[in-house]
């Protein structure tokens, strides 16, 4: 599998993706994130089925994603972990959201079968107009800025959209990659119009749900 075919949806029909809702983990909860993450290492894949139903209320599967999806990329083993994580857990993310066991086995079948050091992914402070550029490297560790810039230059508004919400994105994250869309590429009135548009509709659908 090429790197590259990530981007073959390119032209596709696309539909609107509404964003599911996450469920904040409880104080009350918790779960040991080290062992959690030396289970989904070593493929343990009947992890949870050890735990109690209290220990297992404290698995966040957006942190463990996560946590699983942050290893050194220098190191070719994990440059090729990361691309299959980013294949078989990251896209589709919240179409799961309603199933965590099976988002961790997702996460589990992933697993090196080696301990790995995942180190926190903390907030980037890069430039607003740069950070598309590097949330799509984080996506694809084969592929140049320099290649991102052209394949991001090509894709229009909606194109970007179907691309972004394929994968784990919260709703504050999308929209500030969206705006950092619209900067890199010139066409920053059209997507606050778009912005406007989507919550817009998104009041819409609250006041006929009420």
């Amino acid at each position: 599998m090429e790197d590259t075919d990530f981007f073959d949806f390119i032209g596709d029909d696309t539909t609107e993706v509404e964003e599911q809702p996450v469920e904040l983990e409880k104080k009350k909860y918790k779960m040991d994130i080290m062992e959690l993450l030396s289970a989904i290492d070593n493929r343990k894949f009947n992890f949870l089925s050890t735990k109690t139903s209290e220990e297992v209320k404290g698995f966040a599967p957006i942190v463990a994603l996560r946590f699983a999806a942050s290893l050194d990329d220098k190191n070719s083993h994990n440059r090729a972990n990361l691309i299959i994580v980013n294949e078989f857990v990251n896209k589709r993310f919240w179409d799961l959201y309603k199933h965590p066991e099976l988002q961790y086995k997702l996460m589990a079948m992933c697993g090196s079968g080696r301990k790995s050091y995942h180190p926190w992914l903390a907030a980037k402070t890069d430039k607003l107009d740069e950070h598309i550029i590097h949330w799509m490297r984080d996506h694809h560790v084969l592929v140049s800025d320099e290649e991102l810039h052209i394949k991001i230059s090509k894709m229009s508004i909606d194109d970007i959209c179907t691309y972004i919400d394929k994968y784990a994105v919260t709703k504050p994250d999308r929209e500030e990659l969206l705006i950092s869309y619209g900067k890199l590429t010139g066409q920053s009135a059209a997507i606050t119009t778009k912005l406007e548009a989507e919550k817009t509709s998104s009041r819409r659908r609250t006041k006929k749900k009420n």
